[in-house]
């Protein structure tokens, strides 16, 4: 098979989709047979970071961004829909809407927080994405998604119900996170304590219900716990409601954010923390849980979405759940990692056989 792949809404290696690029495709490459063709589009920045995972990888050249669906629209696809013809590629992998040419396209969909009215508050939005789904995702060759979970809820959507769907999950990889990146210097540098501290790692927006960590912290506080609660994570926008909620119950000097975190202090971050807790509203996978369970870190997350398909029942907490029985659940040291857990069949390399299957099978 010959097959585009268009990375150019990866800019960021730091986010889920950036990371879960950089480890899939490279890995993808080891296992084309003859006659295969895989070649990448992608900006000049992230094309750089896949060439140092595989230095083989072909690069199309692509002058400028398309982070934007009318820069997609209006310059990216068009050049696609060109390589498509003139190269003979028989199809394009693609995860950001709109599509170049959706009847040959393998369409990755992560979750489908665009056309959900509490997390895309815009109406123009969410209809211009309904509109997209039934116009175009609907039209695809296949659909690849993230967790089984996501596959129920991609094939309950109106309109995508015939599509064949794919699960390829996201993955870890295990020993980094259990015994490598940066060491214990990494907490001192940023002023913590082993042990004395909650971590959510995530970008900070709605979906993510971090005010509700705050709740759970201010329990915690009132229980007599000396702990801090630290959420590494960008800010997406203006979005500050974590930090307004902290001043209001009086607790933000035990509010700890980090903005830029580097890959190597993950680990040591996840190790150290006394309970990592994902808390999301809405999560196509929820990789946060998946790096703690690998880091040996006690995790809490909602018994909804993908949570149930990799976590412990120990770790899961009715989804209905106040802050209330959280900060219990963190006091009486609940959510520590079974070493029996699935976990075992969730590495890059099964990923990266079952995204193989996934195009070629």
């Amino acid at each position: 098979m010959r097959l585009l792949v268009d990375l150019t809404s990866c800019e960021d290696a730091a986010s889920g989709a950036g990371r879960r690029a950089l480890e899939l495709w490279p890995r993808l490459l080891t296992l084309l047979g003859s006659g295969d063709r895989v070649a990448f589009v992608a900006s000049p920045s992230f094309g750089t970071l896949l060439r140092a995972r595989a230095p083989e990888a072909e690069l199309l050249p692509f002058p400028g961004r398309a982070g934007r669906p009318w820069s997609r629209f209006r310059h990216l696809n068009p050049l696609i829909r060109r390589w498509l013809r003139d190269e003979g590629f028989e199809a394009v992998h693609q995860e950001t809407l709109p599509l170049a040419a959706p009847p040959r396209t393998i369409f990755t969909l992560h979750d489908l927080r665009e056309v959900h009215p509490r997390f895309r508050t815009a109406r123009w939005r969410r209809v211009a994405a309904s509109f997209l789904l039934q116009s175009q995702v609907s039209r695809c060759a296949r659909i690849i998604t993230v967790s089984a979970w996501m596959k129920t809820e991609i094939q309950a959507r109106r309109g995508l119900g015939n599509v064949p769907v794919a699960v390829v999950p996201n993955a870890v990889d295990r020993e980094c996170f259990r015994s490598g990146g940066l060491g214990p210097e990494v907490l001192t540098d940023r002023g913590l304590e082993a042990g004395a501290y909650l971590l959510h790692v995530g970008h900070r927006e709605p979906r993510k219900n971090l005010p509700f960590l705050v709740e759970v912290l201010k329990v915690l506080v009132e229980r007599g716990r000396d702990l801090r609660l630290v959420l590494v994570g960008r800010r997406k926008g203006r979005y500050a409601v974590p930090e307004r909620r902290a001043r209001k119950l009086r607790i933000e000097d035990r509010l700890i954010l980090l903005d830029d975190v580097s890959d190597g202090e993950l680990p040591p971050l996840y190790r150290g923390a006394h309970t990592v807790l994902v808390p999301s509203l809405y999560e196509g996978f929820g990789m946060t849980a998946l790096e703690a369970v690998a880091a040996g870190a006690p995790v809490l997350a909602p018994r909804r979405g993908p949570f149930p398909e990799f976590l412990s029942e120990g770790q899961l907490l009715p989804g209905e759940a106040g802050a209330e029985m959280w900060a219990e659940a963190v006091t009486e040291g609940r959510g520590a990692t079974d070493s029996s857990a699935p976990l075992s069949l969730l590495d890059w390399d099964s990923a990266a056989r079952a995204l193989a299957d996934a195009l070629f099978g």
